[in-house]
């Protein structure tokens, strides 16, 4: 009796300490509307100083097939902020970063995927990733260096970093689907760099919407019906 009630002990200990390795994510998750089968997901990555709530607000422009997933950030910064890697702004408002570091956010996105997709009806051959400014800068980068995670992307008001274009994986883009939204007076991340991102994503042969706004570095609610439109129109495409 008493070897099994060690016994008993020793596997609750050991069970608690893979526990607490595991890595922790912390998120919001509205869950899909398909519960007999693994369903798509659209993983939200927010911007700089942003946090997993802010994104997360617009969930209810999701279509209700999709799981909804709002991912924060790793680097803690003032105030409850967030960001994927650090950024600094030089004197012409152009951003400066490690690219190091963002290999590291890269990472950590695609852990994540990986643990939803084990853990619950996701599947995982569809995957959007979603992000705003910071956000949307990470998720081109991870569709140019890993091509086979996301089954689509939606960057708004974001670009491409000069590393991500240089990726093997940029190669292996054809037919990728992108939907890319900015407004033509953002004062962050200027217009043009959405627009040099969807010339360098079709001429790797992927297939990119490109949509311009009115306003600055934000989200139009016009935007919004607009990706509404192009995620539903994904739910109707085969892999």
């Amino acid at each position: 009796m008493k070897n099994f009630i060690y016994a008993l002990v020793a596997a609750l200990l050991t069970s608690c300490m893979a526990q607490k390795g595991e890595k922790e994510f912390t998120h919001r998750h509205r869950p899909s509307s398909v519960t007999d089968s693994p369903a798509p997901a659209v993983i939200m990555l927010h911007g700089y100083g942003s946090n997993s709530d802010d994104l997360f607000g617009l969930r209810s422009h999701i279509p209700a097939g999709y799981h909804v997933y709002s991912l924060q950030a790793p680097v803690a910064m003032e105030n409850g902020a967030y960001g994927w890697y650090k950024l600094d702004f030089g004197k012409e408002r152009d951003l400066r970063y490690d690219y190091a570091e963002a290999e590291k956010a890269r990472k950590f996105v695609v852990e994540f995927i990986n643990d939803v997709s084990s853990k619950q009806n996701v599947d995982k051959n569809r995957i959007i990733l979603l992000g705003f400014s910071q956000g949307a800068i990470l998720s081109l980068d991870i569709a140019a260096v890993d091509p086979e995670v996301p089954w689509g992307v939606v960057a708004l008001s974001g670009g491409m970093m000069t590393e991500s274009k240089k990726a093997p994986g940029t190669d292996k883009l054809k037919d990728k689907r992108f939907f890319i939204g900015h407004c033509t007076s953002d004062e962050v991340v200027p217009f043009g760099l959405a627009a040099e991102a969807h010339t360098f994503l079709a001429s790797k042969g992927a297939k990119v919407h490109l949509k311009q706004y009115e306003g600055g570095h934000f989200i139009p609610a016009e935007e919004l019906q607009d990706i509404d439109s192009w995620l539903t129109e994904m739910l109707l495409t085969k892999q």
